[in-house]
């Protein structure tokens, strides 16, 4: 069975990548890797991935298939700057060394060099590479933040491939928005990520999640309405504390806007809107 490891790899192509999932081919400095990356790579990223060596059945080469990738920022100033550089077109490890005599510690705030030498495309480009980098560096803080509340790598590169720089923020207010993240639901939030978080076993948010994460799952299954009764029952299974206030839990989610009630029916609201107009499109009345 192959080893599963980790690798450092530097991008230099992107040979093929799938916008809807994420599906990666990538030409590196350590040959070909193939995986989901959760945002979009770009030429010169330097990317730490979790995988195995396998042998191509393409052409018979060593390719690296990796289940999990995060951006490989180094920390220290220095060694960040060296990164830097040497993603930006134009630039080497002399221009490196001078703007590090130059700037020192507070190279990321010189969107303007004043270092001898330089083209303008380089000058240009220079301003690019410090979005990117602090970019890189905005996603390695909150993959790492997730990480200390327990989520696992994919699921934190999954929600920064979702929220980007609100990551954070929108996790702190609502650690079970991590439960809409593919692949993942309301079990994968409920047991150690909401307990690090600090939701309690009552927390409103815990119960508005249950019941939203049952309504998107009988969507799912091809049923928009849920009874009253089958919500009440699944509920029960998951988040008893919910299923005993039940009825409050969805009359706050229907002045939220978030469910539509009709009767003893219940339905997540875009789930009724979408359902209403393709009903008034197609009846006897809704034709034009």
């Amino acid at each position: 069975m192959p080893k599963t490891e980790t690798i450092r790899a530097v991008v230099e192509k992107i040979v093929y990548r799938k916008n809807d999932d994420g599906w990666s081919i990538l030409r590196t400095d350590r040959g070909t890797v193939k995986g989901c990356v959760a945002w979009e790579p770009k030429v010169g990223d330097a990317l730490q991935l979790e995988g195995t060596w396998k042998l191509s059945t393409f052409n018979g080469t060593d390719e690296f298939v990796f289940r999990t990738a995060m951006v490989d920022v180094p920390e220290c100033r220095r060694a960040l700057l060296t990164y830097a550089v040497s993603i930006t077109e134009g630039m080497g490890e002399a221009t490196a060394e001078k703007i590090w005599a130059r700037y020192g510690e507070n190279w990321p705030e010189a969107q303007d060099l004043d270092i001898k030498g330089l083209t303008v495309k380089a000058r240009d480009c220079w301003r690019e590479t410090l979005r990117r980098v602090a970019e890189q560096r905005d996603q390695a803080q909150a993959v790492a933040y997730l990480l200390d509340h327990g989520c696992t790598l994919n699921m934190a590169v999954a929600a920064w491939g979702r929220w980007g720089k609100t990551t954070i923020s929108v996790t702190q207010a609502d650690p079970f928005a991590l439960a809409g993240l593919p692949r993942y639901g309301f079990i994968a939030v409920d047991n150690g990520i909401r307990q690090a978080f600090g939701i309690g076993d009552d927390d409103p948010r815990r119960a508005a999640a249950a019941v939203c994460y049952l309504l998107d799952e009988n969507a799912k299954s091809g049923n928009t309405l849920a009874g009253r009764l089958w919500l009440e029952q699944r509920v029960a299974a998951i988040c008893p504390v919910a299923a005993a206030k039940l009825d409050a839990i969805v009359s706050q989610l229907a002045a939220d806007g978030r469910v539509t009630l009709a009767g003893q029916w219940i339905a997540r609201s875009q789930d009724w809107q979408n359902e209403t107009a393709i009903w008034k499109r197609f009846s006897r009345d809704g034709q034009p």
